[in-house]
């Protein structure tokens, strides 16, 4: 709880510091204040969400984790760009995950979305230069909603149970990546994020009250709106 209420009071003063940087920056691109209808981009995206939890084993070996304990996924990102630095976005994800310790297994599909603030590093730090490339650093919060059944082997007996949270569930995440600008309009983009669920639920499996997380690593197409 303490790391949730530590993430939280990070994410309300990095919001405080965009408000304030909008408001009271200079003209940028030749036009002064925030224009809501300009800096719009989508991202489309697709990777593979990788699971962390009770029965993981494959969390220091990369491939066996990709391999064994990762599924497809892919998703949206909305963003309204303040300026070249700060943005705010919204994002859509869908994934699958899996995983399996001795006589136990499961599969689980999930489907987030989340709100969070994107800032481009480069940028902030070399405000001077303009450049195609950027590394960028996000965190944010949402819901998602998972469907997992695990399965017990018990002697050749199968014994199958389903966990559909109905509800949706709290987490936050955070990232980074890196973009390439090719023309004006498309760009390039690469990122890997880290996703904290708040239950231990994600694979049926309950063990010491502690939570599950998986990751999202992809890459992806950026389209800039207007």
């Amino acid at each position: 709880m303490n790391k949730l209420k530590k993430f939280i009071w990070f994410t309300a003063i990095t919001l405080g510091i965009i408000i304030f940087q909008n408001v009271y920056s200079q003209r940028w691109n030749g036009e002064s204040g925030i224009n809501i209808w300009s800096l719009w981009t989508l991202n489309v995206n697709a990777g593979l969400t990788s699971y962390y939890g009770d029965i993981s084993m494959y969390d220091y070996t990369v491939s066996d984790k990709l391999m064994y304990e990762s599924g497809s996924a892919m998703g949206l990102i909305l963003t309204k760009q303040f300026n070249n630095s700060f943005g705010i976005s919204a994002q859509l994800l869908t994934g699958k995950l899996k995983g399996k310790r001795g006589n136990f297994s499961f599969k689980s599909d999930l489907f987030e979305y989340n709100l969070h603030i994107r800032i481009n590093l480069i940028n902030v730090f070399f405000s001077n230069k303009l450049t195609k490339f950027g590394i960028i650093g996000y965190a944010g919060i949402g819901q998602f909603l998972f469907k997992t059944t695990s399965y017990r082997n018990d002697d050749g007996y199968i014994e199958t149970e389903t966990q559909d949270t109905g509800v949706p569930e709290f987490m936050f995440f955070y990232g980074a990546g890196i973009c390439y600008n090719v023309t004006n309009k498309f760009g390039i983009t690469a990122d890997i994020s880290l996703r904290h669920c708040q239950n231990d639920k994600l694979d049926n499996f309950l063990k010491n009250h502690d939570y599950d997380y998986y990751t999202y690593a992809n890459i992806g197409i950026t389209y800039n709106i207007s």
